[in-house]
C-alpha cells in the first residue's frame, strides 16, 4: 500500500501515527496543490508538486495536456505533472485530516479547503480524529478531546454538513492508532472499485471564483447528469470550450479517442437534438469578434428596440 503525504503531516509532534508515517511517501507542495494532506492510490505520484503552486487546475484539459501548455503558456513537463497527478487521484482518495482542536479552528477555512480539492475529485474526504461533544455546562461550546474549543457546537456541527452539502465527505475516528487501518481498508476498496456503483451525487456549486459553476448547466441537456458533466470540466476551463466539444462531430464516431469514456455517442446525438443541430457536419464554435463588429441595439427610453 502507498501513502502519500505532505511533510507537514511527518513533522516532530505531529499527531499522525508511526505506523502511517512509516509507510508512507513524502510529497513536497501537496496541500498547496490540492487542499489536502493524505492520498492514498494506486498511481504513482510525483514527489515534488511544488512547481504546481501557480497553476490554476481549473484551465487545464486533462486529455490534452499539450493544448493547455501551448494556450496557457506554461511549460509542458509542468502540465504533465499536474496530469499525472489527477490520474494517481481519480485512482485513488484525498484526504484533508484534522485532529483535535485543529477541527474547530479550521472552520473558518472549510469553503476554501473543499473548493481546491473539488478541482482534482469528487470524493473530498475529510477525515476527523478525536471526540467533539457539546460543552455540559453552558450547552453551548464545543469540547474536542475534553478541550474546550473557543467555537459553538453548533458552527462546528454546520460546518461538517456544509461540507458534505456541498459535496464532499466526513468519517470520524476517536482515536489515533485507528487512522492507519481506515487507510489500509480503503486501498483494498480501491483495489476493487467500480466507478459503476458509485452513485451520482449533484455537487453544490462553490462560489470560489475559480470554480466551474457552469458544470450545472451542462445537466440540462438530456441524458447528461452530474457524472458527464465533471468529466467535462475536468477537459475543459470553460461553458463555452464544453459546448464546443461536446457539438464536435467527430463525437458522433463510435471509435472517437478525444470524446470522454463517460460520455456516449447518444448523449452527444441527443445534446445535439436539444441544441438545434441537425446535421452532423454543424458545429458550435466560439470565436473572437472584434469590438468594431459588435452590433449594438439602440434603445429608447422605454427599453425598446427602435432598430429595424
Amino acid at each position: 500500500m502507498t501513502i502519500y503525504i505532505d511533510p507537514t503531516e511527518g513533522r516532530k509532534g505531529t499527531r499522525l501515527p508511526e505506523s502511517v508515517i512509516k509507510h508512507s511517501v513524502e510529497v513536497l507542495g501537496l496541500e498547496a496543490a490540492t487542499g489536502a494532506d493524505i492520498l492514498v492510490s494506486l498511481k504513482e505520484v510525483p514527489t515534488d508538486l511544488r512547481l504546481l503552486q501557480n497553476v490554476d487546475a481549473t484551465r487545464i484539459n486533462w486529455q490534452f495536456p499539450d493544448i493547455t501548455a501551448e494556450r496557457e503558456q506554461w511549460p509542458l513537463p509542468v502540465v504533465l505533472t499536474a496530469v499525472s497527478l489527477k490520474r494517481a487521484i481519480d485512482n485513488g482518495l484525498l484526504i484533508q485530516r484534522k485532529t483535535g482542536r485543529d477541527l474547530a479552528s479550521s472552520v473558518p477555512r472549510f469553503t476554501e479547503i473543499l473548493a481546491r480539492m473539488m478541482v482534482w475529485t469528487g470524493r473530498p474526504w475529510l477525515l476527523f480524529v478525536g471526540n467533539l461533544k457539546r460543552n455540559h455546562h453552558d450547552n453551548v461550546e464545543a469540547i474536542i478531546d475534553g478541550q474546550p474549543t473557543g467555537f459553538s457546537y453548533n458552527a462546528v456541527q454546520g460546518a461538517l454538513e456544509s461540507w458534505q452539502l456541498r459535496g464532499g465527505y466526513v468519517s470520524f475516528l476517536p482515536r489515533d492508532y485507528l487512522v492507519m487501518p481506515w487507510l489500509a481498508r480503503w486501498h483494498d476498496k480501491l483495489r476493487g472499485l467500480d466507478e459503476a456503483k458509485i452513485l451520482d451525487r449533484v455537487v453544490q456549486p462553490i462560489e470560489d471564483g475559480q470554480g466551474k459553476e457552469w458544470r450545472s448547466l451542462l445537466t440540462a441537456l438530456p441524458g447528461w447528469g452530474i457524472v458527464k458533466a465533471n468529466a467535462m470540466a475536468g477537459m475543459c476551463a470553460t461553458f463555452a470550450e464544453a459546448v464546443e466539444w461536446i457539438t464536435c462531430p467527430d463525437w458522433l464516431e463510435k471509435d472517437c479517442d478525444s470524446r470522454p469514456a463517460k460520455v456516449r455517442v447518444s448523449d452527444v446525438v441527443k445534446a445535439r437534438q436539444a441544441l438545434g443541430l441537425c446535421e452532423p457536419s454543424l458545429q458550435f464554435v466560439v470565436y473572437h469578434v472584434p469590438p468594431e463588429h459588435v452590433a449594438k441595439p439602440k434603445f429608447d427610453r422605454k427599453g425598446e428596440n427602435n432598430e429595424q
